[in-house]
């Protein structure tokens, strides 16, 4: 009884988590419009998946991975579909890494190294795209300072709440 009740609490957290998640992306549009503010330039896809890394585990985390770019694209077209297909590449990455070098590393290490080498690789198929004229974009178009940021706010937050 006591196991059905931890499976059941598990899929309502995650299933609270995606939603929430999900109701943030398919809002972004109308929240940056309202607010004035670029919040996107935080890369709230990172976060929510990375949230969900922390507080339902590596598959529910891929999960977002995968939905959330293909949510942005389904219905606000944004990002660009080649570069949601980038950016699903560099989330489902970020997280293999991450449980990859876990066992190896501490979570205040194993975290960076992983959001740093997605990035690598996701910089390596954005400049492949625009040098295939396949969008038409910066490199780089968030701002190192913010991307420094989000890497430091996520790995805390994930080192923080695994920890307990």
């Amino acid at each position: 009884m006591a196991t059905q009740t931890k499976i059941i609490t598990h899929i309502l957290n995650a299933l609270q988590i995606d939603l929430i998640a999900i109701g943030i992306i398919y809002f972004m549009p109308e929240i940056v419009s309202a607010t004035s503010l670029p919040i996107y330039l935080c890369e709230p896809m990172r976060i929510l998946t990375l949230i969900g890394l922390a507080h339902t585990g590596k598959e529910n985390a891929l999960i977002l991975a995968i939905g959330l770019p293909l949510l942005g694209y389904l219905t606000g077209g944004h990002p660009h579909e080649i570069k949601s297909g980038i950016m699903a590449i560099e989330l489902i990455i970020n997280i293999l890494l991450f449980y990859a070098i876990r066992s190896h590393l501490p979570i205040i290490l194993a975290m960076p190294l992983a959001i740093i080498s997605s990035k690598l690789v996701y910089y390596g198929l954005k400049w492949a795209a625009v040098s295939a004229s396949l969008i038409e974009a910066p490199i780089i178009a968030t701002p190192i300072s913010f991307q420094i940021g989000v890497l430091v706010a996520s790995t805390l937050y994930v080192w923080w709440y695994l920890k307990k």
